[in-house]
């Protein structure tokens, strides 16, 4: 069973780490963090081993793995910078498809690709590197997905949409048919998103706007 360390000790690893178990490929070694106050905290019962110095143990601990257990409300480089630190310390990133999720036969996708509880990816999707489908999202067939992108729990993209690399989908947002959003944009929770959205750009409301 490969061994595995989380980067992000927040809220989000509670659910990665649910999802982890579910596939019973990975042993969760450990969680880093860059808060020093939650060294030798506990999540769940995974321990908080420390900060970016921990990265120089993973070989000895034969850990040849990560996943992503944080996730901003917004986009931010912040997520992309760390997976790409652990990328240079010879890390590799780690599918974790839940075992409720649905991804389809067709689905192509990148490196560190992360379905939780109920997600659904159709087919002939394509999924860039360090995706996030949350709980219960859904993405639609010959939809478009890029690097570092997340998608909150709920939110919906129906067929042919297009999201750009570091952009943000919102909970419980509906993107319409064909819609394309652009690098680095933001759709906020419950927006109907009708037309395209520029790289940028905040969205909300019913339509969005």
């Amino acid at each position: 069973m490969e061994r595995v360390i989380g980067i992000g000790a927040g809220g989000h690893s509670v659910v990665m780490i649910d999802a982890i178990r579910s596939t019973g490929r990975y042993d969760i070694a450990g969680l880093l963090d860059a808060d020093s106050s939650r060294y030798g905290d506990q999540v769940l019962d995974v321990s908080v081993l420390g900060g970016d110095e921990q990265f120089s143990n993973c070989r000895e601990q034969k850990i040849t793995g990560f996943f992503m257990g944080l996730v901003g409300v917004k986009p931010s480089p912040l997520r992309a910078k760390l997976y790409q630190g652990a990328l240079e310390q010879g890390l590799q990133p780690v599918d974790v498809i839940h075992g409720s999720a649905v991804l389809a036969e067709s689905v192509t996708h990148g490196r560190g690709v992360t379905l939780l509880a109920r997600a659904v990816v159709n087919g002939r999707a394509t999924l860039g590197e360090d995706v996030t489908v949350n709980t219960a999202a859904v993405i639609e067939h010959d939809a478009t997905v890029g690097d570092h992108v997340h998608v909150a729990p709920g939110a919906i993209l129906l067929g042919g949409v297009g999201v750009g690399n570091h952009a943000y989908i919102g909970a419980g947002a509906i993107l319409r048919q064909g819609v394309q959003v652009g690098k680095g944009a933001f759709v906020a929770a419950g927006a109907v998103v009708v037309d395209d959205v520029a790289p940028g750009m905040i969205v909300k409301g019913v339509p969005a706007s």
